[in-house]
C-alpha cells in the first residue's frame, strides 16, 4: 500500500504544476474539441462553477467507512421501470445517493441537472473518477475498457468474469488519465489524501473487475449482475446497456451537470444549501433516490431533521422519492404487493406530495413507512 500512496503524491506533485482554475478554459464546454455534438443550450456549469458548487454545498467528511460499497447492493433497483416513467415526473432535477447505480436512474428519467449526495466523501470521489472516465469514453464497451483495464468491444466479451491480467503499470497509466482530466481539463484541485484513496477506488474495480461488489451482507449483486438486470418488462434498463442511455449521462458529465455533493441527509448544511440554490435558480426536484438511507434515520431527532431539509427544497407537484427495503432474502411476495419474487430488496416509488405533507412523527417500523407509496402497474 505504501507504494500506491507514494505513486499518489507523485501525481500529486504533477497536478500541482496546473493552476486550480485557468482563465482560458473558464468559458465552460465551448473550448473543449471533443464536446462538439453536446447541446450549448442544455444545462451546464463552466469548470469553476463546478468546483465551487461542490465545495459550497458539501459538508465535513466525516471519515473513510469500513468495507466496500462501491457498487449498488439492490439488485432490485431497476424493478420500479417503466412504471415510475408513466407517472408524469417531470424532467428538472434528479438527487441521489449511493454510486454508480444512479446513472442508471439519470438515463431513464433524464433530468436537466442531478446530484449525488452521500456522506462518504470517497462517493464524491468515486463518481468524479467516473466522470472522467465518461468524459474520455465515447461508447460503453470504451468506459469498461478503461474502468476495468480490459480488452473488448461487446459488453459480452469484457464482462467475461475475468479480471484484467495487464498488471500494475497498465492500471497506473489509466489512473494517471483520469487525474490529468480531473486536474488539467476540469482544473479540480485534490489533495493527498483525495488522490491515495481514488487509487484504491479505481484499483478496487481494476483488479476485481466485474466480480466487484458491496461487501455489507450476504448474496450482494456483482458489478455484472447490476449491469445485466433487467426491469419489470424484462428489458435491459443500466446505463451501460445501450448507446443511447450512455450518451445521456455521458452529456450531462460533458456539461457537468452531474455534481457530487458530501451530505449528510439529517445535516444542517448540504440539503439548505441546495435548496436555495435551486430556487435562485428555478429548478424543482423531480426525483430524490434515497436508496435505504430512511431507514437509518428513523430515530427522533434525524428523522425530523431530515423532513425540515426534504421540505426545503423546491419540489414539482409529480415529485417521487425512490426507497429501497431489505426484506430478508423473502422468495414470495407476500411482505409487501411491491415486492418481486427473487430480490431481497424491494424499491417502492413514493409521493412526495403525500409523503411532506404527512406529520413529522418518526415511523415506528417499516410498513409504516411505505404507505406513501405510488402503485406501479406491471405486466
Amino acid at each position: 500500500m505504501r507504494s500506491l500512496r507514494i505513486f499518489g503524491l507523485l501525481l500529486l506533485v504533477l497536478s500541482l504544476t496546473i493552476p486550480v482554475f485557468s482563465t482560458a478554459r473558464m468559458g465552460g464546454i465551448d473550448k473543449f474539441e471533443h464536446l462538439d455534438d453536446i447541446d450549448k443550450n442544455s444545462f451546464s456549469l463552466s469548470n469553476k462553477e463546478f468546483a465551487d458548487l461542490i465545495n459550497n454545498l458539501s459538508e465535513e467528511d466525516k471519515g473513510m467507512y469500513t468495507g466496500q460499497n462501491f457498487v449498488s447492493n439492490e439488485a432490485s433497483y431497476l424493478q420500479i421501470f417503466p412504471g415510475a416513467l408513466n407517472i408524469g415526473v417531470g424532467h428538472d432535477v434528479y438527487l441521489g445517493v449511493g454510486p454508480e447505480q444512479n446513472f442508471s436512474y439519470i438515463a431513464k428519467f433524464k433530468p436537466r441537472v442531478a446530484f449525488i449526495l452521500d456522506i462518504r466523501r470517497d462517493n464524491l470521489l468515486e463518481i468524479l473518477m467516473m466522470k472522467a472516465i465518461f468524459e474520455m469514453a465515447s461508447t460503453p464497451a470504451e468506459y469498461l475498457q478503461l474502468l476495468l483495464g480490459k480488452d473488448g468491444d461487446t459488453l459480452q466479451a469484457l464482462l467475461s468474469g475475468v479480471p484484467s491480467n495487464k498488471g500494475n503499470k497498465f492500471a497506473e497509466g489509466i489512473f494517471k488519465k483520469i487525474i490529468d482530466q480531473l486536474t488539467k481539463v476540469r482544473y479540480l484541485k485534490l489533495s493527498v489524501k483525495d488522490l491515495d484513496r481514488l487509487w484504491f477506488i479505481y484499483y478496487s474495480f481494476f483488479s476485481q473487475g466485474e466480480n466487484i461488489q458491496c461487501d455489507r451482507g450476504p448474496m450482494m449483486p456483482t458489478f455484472k449482475d447490476l449491469i445485466f438486470e433487467k426491469d419489470a418488462d424484462g428489458e435491459l434498463s443500466n446505463y451501460l446497456s445501450s448507446q443511447e442511455s450512455y450518451d445521456y449521462v455521458r452529456s450531462m458529465h460533458l456539461r457537468n451537470a452531474i455534481i457530487p455533493v458530501v451530505c449528510n441527509f439529517a445535516g444542517t448544511k448540504a440539503l439548505l444549501s441546495l435548496g436555495i440554490w435551486l430556487k435562485k435558480h428555478n429548478l424543482n426536484v423531480s426525483v430524490f433516490y434515497v436508496s435505504s438511507v430512511q431507514n437509518y434515520i428513523m430515530s427522533s431527532d434525524l428523522w425530523v431533521n431530515w423532513r425540515k431539509n426534504t421540505k426545503s427544497l423546491p419540489w414539482e407537484k409529480r415529485g417521487i422519492f425512490i426507497v429501497a427495503f431489505y426484506y430478508m432474502g423473502s422468495t414470495n411476495e407476500s411482505w409487501h404487493d411491491e415486492a418481486r419474487i427473487g430480490y431481497g430488496w424491494m424499491n417502492l416509488v413514493w409521493s412526495s406530495e403525500e409523503f411532506l405533507k404527512s406529520p413529522d412523527t418518526p415511523p415506528t417500523n417499516y410498513p409504516s413507512l411505505s404507505k406513501h407509496y405510488i402503485k406501479i402497474k406491471y405486466k
